[in-house]
């Protein structure tokens, strides 16, 4: 009983770590999209641009470019914590792709 308490333990607290270490960096997708904004993206970005992207607010297949571009920006705000205070390229990213259906 006691092994088995111990290993479920285990297998457990494994999974949990793996699931963390695979989590998305922070403002991965914002600094992306800020180094496509000035030309210089980087390797991995494909991913993370692609996630920006895929949020599309649509009303009868319809697409609503003011519900996306409000869309993107709660998800751009709430993936970054504050203290690292990129705010200004948020507002920027926003500016030319906050609307922008791919």
């Amino acid at each position: 009983m006691r092994r088995r308490l111990i290993f479920s333990v285990s297998v457990l607290s494994c999974l949990l770590y793996a699931s963390s270490a695979l989590a998305d960096d922070p403002c991965k997708v914002t600094l992306c999209l800020w180094g496509k904004m000035n030309g210089s993206s980087r390797d991995g970005c494909s991913d993370a641009e692609k996630t920006f992207f895929n949020i599309i607010k649509k009303k009868h297949g319809s697409f609503l470019p003011n519900h996306t571009f409000d869309a993107r920006k709660d998800f751009l705000n709430n993936e970054c914590p504050a203290p690292y205070g990129v705010s200004q390229y948020v507002d920027k990213v926003l500016q030319k792709y906050g609307k922008v259906k791919l």
